[in-house]
């Protein structure tokens, strides 16, 4: 399934409509999804795009598997963002209260809404591998978000006392060096 945007942000709102017709309208209750990953972080930044969407469910929904949406950036170059089939946050870092903090960005039709982790939660999602894609993100997201650094170290050290997926020593270490970065902001 493709669809076409001018936009980004467009395209994954347009790729959310589209799995919102996958719910049926007669649901007790709205399904969530929380959107991760650059995907997320380009709605707290707008500086970082992404060629997947990584999303969580909280139930499940059956979503096409070729789900992609092409958008022009602002330069009319042709681009494509696909659903993310594999993604799986259990293998990572995550808080188990994320949802708690996570920031509503749009509802359809009482059925389906779409939040966003919060900027702090993201921060956390990116401890464990911290590529240099996950560094310039932790960076941005610092630039551009009022992160608290108390916060963020009270929930990083959660997660990483409870995952089993992770180097948590590693991990410890990581933190400090952002804590380090919002510090120096």
């Amino acid at each position: 399934m493709l669809a076409f945007e001018n936009s980004f942000k467009n395209a994954i709102y347009k790729m959310m409509d589209i799995i919102s017709e996958q719910i049926p309208n007669n649901v007790a209750y709205p399904i969530k999804a929380y959107i991760t990953g650059g995907c997320a972080v380009h709605f707290y930044t707008n500086n970082r795009v992404s060629d997947d969407v990584d999303l969580i469910l909280s139930h499940r929904v059956k979503i096409p598997g070729d789900l992609s949406v092409v958008w022009l950036d602002e330069n009319e170059n042709i681009n494509q963002v696909s659903y993310d089939h594999t993604y799986n946050p259990t293998l990572g870092l995550l808080h188990e209260d994320f949802e708690d903090r996570a920031e509503l960005i749009k509802t359809i039709d009482d059925k389906f809404e779409i939040y966003t982790l919060s900027p702090v939660d993201l921060i956390i999602t990116k401890i464990s591998r911290y590529a240099s894609n996950d560094e310039e993100d932790i960076n941005n997201i610092i630039k551009c978000c009022n992160i608290d650094k108390n916060l963020l170290s009270e929930l990083a050290n959660d997660a990483i006392n409870v995952s089993v997926a992770i180097n948590k020593k590693d991990a410890l270490l990581k933190l400090s060096w952002i804590i380090e970065k919002i510090d120096k902001k």
